[in-house]
């Protein structure tokens, strides 16, 4: 039976899940709402220079908590284990206004005007090491960047300076290195890829100071589709290098660390409540209670059960979504249903995702199904999956434009997933030629090993991707998050129809 537990009514519940789940979710979470897996702490120590991963899992979430320290302390969301020293953060790059690093105009600018992007990056470290005095010109960053080039020796001094006087003060700087693909504006490969690539040549050379570090967080396709093998010693950063994944687990601990820290109502406190009260300690040693915060906006932390124990969040989410996709047992459990369908073919679910299906569950249930038990009705969230999937489409439109060309012919013939290899590469054939040659910006933006290689080449970076899946009998599958984004259909699966959320009267 469904967990009960005292509380507000079902509409109150959807009323506070629309309010404490993000609207905008490109935009990070507060840093009360942060949730960190266990399996993230080593993307952010020190000794990690490489953080990979897809749109949507936390990147420039962490990127942000790191910057977001004050006075040598990180953001709460982190574990004061994981910066038991001093740490000064620097802006090395991102898409917010920071006065360390070039704005994207400038340095598409000087990218253009054939400046090294090294010397760029290398300016950057320059201009903001603890040094009293410094002949590197800071009037412009065209002037910076030309200095460091004709004064190498001398700027690579000034580093080894800069880590002496950290050294004395014993603490460390770290520079970090985010949303990358804005260095230029009209997101060109070529000068994208070029400044990847000298950065991590930056990185591995601030390697051999002990108190200078960076941090730079990459694209799945940025890494995969970055020529970086004749960089020497780039073994050093592979080795250490992190991929963000989430887990079922992870992400619904997620979901309640932004429930039990939504704005201030009594539906939140009902949620800590639950929290809570469903938290057995006998699943752990010590598992504790919660401290109280020290005011309403201060960070709740989740019981640890709660963050790590799949039966008990199994109960909490049974309470507000049931036990069943539909009347019947064979459509699913919503627990693992809402995860598994907002999986790419590498079976990852993002944040990003999973917290705009609930939320959008919440609006069509509080529009739709008033009247429902429970405050998340099963097809609410088949709808919150349908605006996930509509997001995630855009979102690698606008990394890879090439994506909306290709995948058109499959929509005017409402094609069906999964697809059959013969008849996927025939319809490519017949809509555009020559694979990837004649699809519109496709061939240029393959990575290297892979642009002779036809329709092999492509669907194995489909593949990559997580678009597809290979699978028996030379069939191509491909996930709900991206299939109902691409208005494909498949039987017996949630269709690919317009969304319109239903206004009430």
């Amino acid at each position: 039976m469904t967990m009960q537990l005292a509380g507000p009514d079902p509409n109150a519940i959807r009323t506070a899940i629309v309010a404490s789940l993000p609207g905008d979710t490109s935009v990070p979470l507060p840093d009360q709402q942060l949730f960190l897996p266990w399996t993230h702490h080593k993307a952010l120590q020190l000794d990690c220079s490489l953080v990979v991963g897809s749109r949507g899992v936390g990147k420039t979430a962490w990127a942000t908590a790191l910057l977001a320290s004050h006075d040598h302390q990180p953001s709460a969301a982190l574990l004061r284990s994981l910066f038991p020293y001093s740490l000064d953060t620097v802006a090395g790059f991102s898409d917010r206004d920071h006065n360390s690093h070039p704005p994207t105009p400038v340095f598409d600018a000087l990218m253009r005007d054939q400046a090294d992007p090294y010397n760029i990056w290398l300016a950057v470290v320059l201009r903001s090491l603890p040094t009293n005095t410094t002949p590197l010109p800071t009037e412009t960053w065209a002037a910076s960047a030309s200095w460091v080039g004709d004064h190498l020796e001398e700027a690579w001094t000034m580093v080894s300076q800069a880590n002496q006087v950290l050294e004395s003060e014993n603490t460390h700087q770290l520079f970090v290195f985010d949303a990358l693909d804005r260095v230029s504006r009209d997101g060109n490969w070529r000068h994208v890829s070029a400044a990847i690539k000298a950065l991590l040549r930056l990185v591995l050379e601030l390697k051999n100071f002990k108190y200078l570090h960076a941090k730079v967080f990459l694209r799945t396709d940025q890494y995969q589709r970055g020529s970086f093998t004749d960089l020497p010693d780039i073994a050093k950063i592979r080795a250490t290098r992190v991929e963000l994944l989430w887990s079922l687990i992870d992400l619904h601990a997620l979901l309640w660390q932004c429930l039990c820290n939504g704005p201030p109502s009594a539906t939140r406190d009902a949620f800590r409540s639950w929290c809570l009260k469903s938290s057995p300690a006998s699943l752990f040693e010590s598992p504790g209670e919660p401290a109280a915060p020290s005011s309403p906006e201060a960070r709740w932390e989740l019981p640890l059960p709660v963050r790590q124990d799949e039966p008990v969040q199994r109960q909490l989410f049974e309470r507000l979504a049931g036990r069943r996709m539909g009347s019947g047992t064979r459509r699913g459990v919503p627990y693992t249903w809402i995860v598994n369908h907002l999986a790419d073919a590498q079976g990852q679910a993002t944040p990003r995702s999973f917290l705009t299906a609930i939320r959008n569950a919440a609006e069509e249930s509080i529009y739709r199904f008033r009247d429902a038990e429970h405050p998340l009705h099963y097809e609410g969230l088949k709808r919150g999956v349908q605006a996930a999937s509509e997001i995630r489409i855009a979102e690698l439109e606008e990394d890879h434009p090439w994506l909306s060309e290709l995948m058109k012919p499959f929509a005017e013939r409402r094609s069906l997933v999964p697809f059959i290899e013969e008849v996927f590469e025939h319809v490519l054939n017949e809509a555009f030629g020559s694979i990837p040659e004649d699809v519109p910006g496709l061939a240029e933006r393959l990575p290297k090993d892979l642009r002779n290689q036809g329709i092999y080449g492509l669907t194995t970076y489909l593949a990559q991707l997580g678009l597809l899946t290979p699978m028996q009998g030379h069939r191509l599958n491909m996930p709900d998050i991206y299939r109902i984004g691409f208005k494909l259909g498949r039987r017996g699966g949630i269709k690919p129809v317009p969304r319109t959320i239903a206004q009430p009267d």
